[in-house]
């Protein structure tokens, strides 16, 4: 099925990625808030935090499990997110 305007630049899509968050906070140590995490419904953690050789941009990737509301977008995931990064202090 082809597109109807080809020429026509597409829309971004919003709300289909529900696995991604980006969350902008002050100053921490993001080592030390992945190392902290764990989500208070499924209880996975910690977090995994890598570094993007090309930019230099700092990530943490958490994983849940299939069935974790967090990871299904049913409940937010800030209250954990806080709490490890106030642990990392």
């Amino acid at each position: 099925m082809g597109r109807r305007k080809p020429n026509k630049p597409r829309r971004r899509r919003t709300g289909t990625d529900g696995m991604r968050s980006d969350l902008v906070v002050g100053h921490f140590d993001p080592a030390a808030a992945a190392a902290g995490y764990v989500c208070g419904h499924c209880l996975h953690g910690p977090a995994h935090h890598h570094v993007d050789e090309r930019s230099g941009v700092e990530h943490i990737t958490v994983m849940h499990s299939a069935t974790c509301p967090v990871r299904r977008g049913l409940v937010d995931a800030r209250p954990d997110i806080e709490r490890s990064i106030e642990a990392a202090g």
